[in-house]
Order: structure tokens, then C-alpha cells, then sequence
């Protein structure tokens, strides 16, 4: 008995099959964290200052992590970045993984906005 070998059209339908689970994977993972309470990353848009010359008049970005039931409560990603434990305690809150999630919402954002995957040099800071 000869073996059945799988077709080129199967095997073009099998990794596109895995893709899709791939990428409904990941939509699920964005609405688990998007119906999760606590902390969701937040951008801040810097005016240049008026007096600086127009070599140094360039907007900056500030990356943050924001409570979702409290928008005016803030981390700046720098914070996030300097906590040692795995537990990111603010004002009686705590954030599991803050880093995490802040790398997971930066990852999002950079597949909605291309922009968001240039280099700091461009004027984006934190």
C-alpha cells in the first residue's frame, strides 16, 4: 500500500488555517485585556515649547499606563520600568505584570499605528 502524500493545496490550506488561529488568538488575547480591570496603555502628545527654535520645536510622545476606571490616574512608562517586583502598587492599587502590559499594549498600538515602531529618534520618548 502506498502512502498518501498531502497536497500542495492542503498544505497551503493548513498554514493558512494555523494563521488564522494565530491571529484569532491574538484578538482574543487584546479583548480578555481590554474587558480586564485595571491599567490600559495611554498616550500623552507633547506641544514643543513656543520659544524654542524651529530645530528644537519637535512634539514628543509619552508612553503611560492609565487606570481604566480612574483616567487621571497615571504611570509614566519610565515608572513602570524602574519597578522591581512583579507588582506595580499605586494609591491601594495593585498591577500585576506591569511591564507586561505595557509591552503588550505598545505591540498592539504598533500594529494599528506603523509609526509607532520607529526609533526614538524621531521624537518619540519613554
Amino acid at each position: 500500500m502506498t502512502p498518501v502524500q498531502p497536497s500542495a493545496t492542503g498544505e497551503r490550506r493548513q498554514l493558512q488555517l494555523s494563521g488564522l488561529v494565530g491571529q484569532i488568538n491574538r484578538w482574543l488575547e487584546d479583548l480578555q485585556q481590554a474587558t480586564t480591570p485595571g491599567f490600559r496603555v495611554s498616550f500623552q502628545l507633547a506641544t514643543p515649547p513656543a520659544a524654542a527654535s524651529p530645530d528644537e520645536r519637535s512634539w514628543v510622545v509619552h508612553y503611560l499606563l492609565q487606570a481604566t476606571d480612574d483616567p487621571s490616574l497615571l504611570v509614566p512608562a519610565e515608572q513602570v520600568w524602574q519597578e522591581a517586583s512583579s507588582t506595580l502598587t499605586l494609591l491601594n492599587r495593585r498591577l500585576p505584570q506591569p511591564q507586561e502590559r505595557l509591552l503588550s499594549g505598545l505591540a498592539k498600538a504598533a500594529r494599528l499605528f506603523c509609526p509607532a515602531r520607529t526609533d526614538p529618534a524621531r521624537g518619540v520618548s519613554e
